[in-house]
């Protein structure tokens, strides 16, 4: 899916447009390891990597430092066992974004060899 940067029903929420190619991947076919090396939700630039492992497209491991345990925390108080699902991958287009520790922007820098969405992917 291209995020054409359009809203078509109450609340729903884009990407900025032309940031990224993404696509919902089959909630249980995700196997292996993630490694986040760079920023994340909440957390921004990171001081150490993240590693997610991932089992039938949930994440089953979280491991790390002190960001990875902030991590835990935040996942384990939405209190919904949909948020370890790793629901989409995407690859960064934008030629003029740079790291800096904001998702809107990070999301999108070309180069990035991509980049994973966890939660629900329904919209």
């Amino acid at each position: 899916m291209v995020d054409g940067g359009l809203c078509y029903k109450p609340e729903q929420a884009i990407g900025i447009p032309i940031m990224e190619v993404n696509a919902a991947l089959i909630e249980d076919s995700t196997n292996g390891r993630i490694v986040i090396d760079t920023s994340m939700s909440f957390l921004g630039i990171l001081k150490e990597n993240i590693t997610l492992e991932a089992l039938n497209g949930r994440i089953e491991k979280i491991s790390g430092g002190e960001e990875a345990k902030k991590v835990k925390e935040i996942l384990k108080s939405k209190k919904d066992p949909n948020v370890y699902t790793i629901a989409e991958i995407a690859i960064g287009l934008n030629p003029k974004a740079e790291i800096e520790g904001i998702l809107a922007e990070d999301a999108g820098v070309l180069g990035t060899i991509m980049h994973f969405g966890i939660g629900n992917n329904v919209l």
